[in-house]
């Protein structure tokens, strides 16, 4: 969290310090959007992990997924191909 400190005032010929209160109300502000920037920040941070942990989840599911197809496929074709030998004589 930063803080600015402006130690000055300006004094208006009426005596009061109308240009102090205005620099303060605007660092105030400042103050204020930068808290608020900051969470905004931390949770799209957050949201970053989660959603690469997701991608990175998915990846291995799709993994498993594309060797389980493979294998399957392999015997498949093992499974038809040794019948059909013996029927045609190859």
């Amino acid at each position: 969290m930063y803080y600015f400190i402006y130690n000055f005032c300006f004094m208006t010929n009426k005596g009061n310090n109308k240009a102090y209160s205005e620099i303060e109300k605007q660092l105030l502000e400042q103050i204020n959007l930068v808290e608020e920037l900051s969470k905004k920040l931390a949770i799209s941070e957050q949201y970053s992990k989660e959603l690469a942990k997701t991608l990175t989840e998915t990846e291995k599911k799709a993994e498993e997924s594309d060797k389980l197809k493979t294998a399957f496929l392999a015997n498949l074709s093992h499974e038809i191909r040794t019948p059909l030998n013996a029927i045609l004589g190859f």
